[in-house]
C-alpha cells in the first residue's frame, strides 16, 4: 500500500513565477549542471591518469 506525501510546492507558491524568480531558478541549474559536468571530467580524466601509471 502507498503512502499518501502531502508535500507543499515550494517554488512558485500559488500564483506564477516572477521574471526575477525564473532568471533565479534558471542561474541556480546552469551553475548546478556546470558542477556536474565538471565533476564527471575529472573522474574521467582521473581514471586516465590512473590506467596511464598502471
Amino acid at each position: 500500500m502507498k503512502k499518501n506525501r502531502n508535500e507543499t510546492d515550494i517554488i512558485g507558491g500559488q500564483g506564477s513565477l516572477t521574471k526575477k524568480e525564473e532568471l533565479a531558478l534558471k542561474e541556480y541549474f546552469s551553475k548546478k549542471k556546470k558542477n556536474i559536468s565538471e565533476r564527471r571530467t575529472n573522474k574521467r580524466t582521473e581514471k586516465k591518469s590512473q590506467d596511464l601509471t598502471a
